[in-house]
């Protein structure tokens, strides 16, 4: 289970027109935050019911506050525009305890973060890090212009001798794109790469780099276009052992529905395969995987119930 905390707004900082920055602290003075590391999470519960998750972009070694960065989303489902409409400086708001789905592999020598717009938040958090270690990395990243990029001036300060740090503005023309390949290819071997960013991006970067050495390329995803059910999908069964209980799944119903109206209480949040929030241990059967979430060695024992569904008659799960 989630654990919840409160937390007090201390600032908000408008970054660019849609992108304000909130920090996060605790309402007793001087008490510390559970601790977090570089690429977390925490989902946000707003006043509406409504839960979103977002990337703490602060350093992991700051105990006293969390930071987020918010860009409102105006044709988006709602949460980014409650969020920049209703949370004011002074506001005691509920959130979650830090979760990491996008860690980073201390083994690395090398690391290599590419930002696509928003994604920058998590892999500034990575890039603070590494510069607070004096850990080499290169970083890249993308925006349409220098107006729009949040965190420009900070990433700025972040260059040393040790750091590359690229900028690429291509004013929202095709034509004008990164050379995402050359980049790569011009990366030191057995670097570890981590990117976040738009569906593109990250579709690209992961076709590109798909040679490199496994478990060496790690993405976090915002959203995610496999979420959705299909013509071909079929009823199944779950069973939950712990519970004595086992349910149908409907075609045209997820995981999640077919418990919820069964009575069985899940966690979940962003209901795309893209938080984590809803990962349950898979003791029987095979999944139909179409989270954004669950590396290549944890598919065989996990699934996430928002989204995927089973390529056998039936699975079992521990819930």
């Amino acid at each position: 289970m989630i654990k919840k905390i409160k937390v007090r707004v201390r600032s908000i900082v408008e970054l660019t027109d849609r992108v304000r920055s909130y920090e996060l602290v605790s309402p007793v003075r001087s008490q510390t935050l559970p601790p977090f590391t570089a690429g977390a999470h925490v989902t946000v519960y707003l006043k509406s019911g409504t839960e979103r998750r977002y990337s703490l972009c602060n350093d992991p070694q700051e105990s006293h506050r969390y930071c987020i960065a918010v860009q409102r989303e105006d044709g988006g489902r709602g949460g980014s525009k409650e969020v920049h409409g209703t949370i004011q400086v002074g506001d005691e708001i509920e959130i979650s305890t830090p979760q990491n789905h996008f860690p980073m592999d201390s083994r690395a020598k090398n690391s290599v973060l590419i930002a696509g717009g928003i994604g920058v938040t998590p892999i500034l958090s990575m890039a603070r890090r590494l510069a607070r270690r004096a850990a080499p990395f290169t970083l890249l990243c993308l925006a349409r212009d220098e107006e729009s990029a949040a965190f420009y001036d900070e990433i700025q300060d972040l260059r040393n001798e040790s750091v590359k740090v690229t900028w690429h503005f291509d004013g929202g023309d095709p034509s004008r794109l990164f050379d995402i390949k050359g980049f790569l290819a011009a990366q030191p071997e057995g670097a570890h790469l981590y990117c976040c960013g738009p569906t593109g991006l990250m579709d690209a970067v992961q076709s590109l780099s798909a040679h490199w050495a496994k478990g060496s390329v790690h993405f976090e995803y915002f959203a995610n276009d496999d979420a959705g059910l299909t013509d071909d999908d079929t009823a199944f069964t779950v069973s939950i052992p712990r519970l004595g209980k086992s349910v149908e799944v409907l075609a045209n119903q997820t995981i999640i529905e077919a418990l919820e109206q069964a009575g069985v209480d899940v966690d979940y949040s962003c209901l795309e395969g893209t938080c984590g929030t809803c990962i349950v241990p898979l003791l029987e059967g095979e999944a139909d995987h179409r989270d954004k979430v669950l590396t290549e060695s944890e598919l065989a024992s996990n699934i996430a119930l928002c989204c995927s569904r089973a390529k056998t008659k039936s699975i079992t799960i521990e819930l």
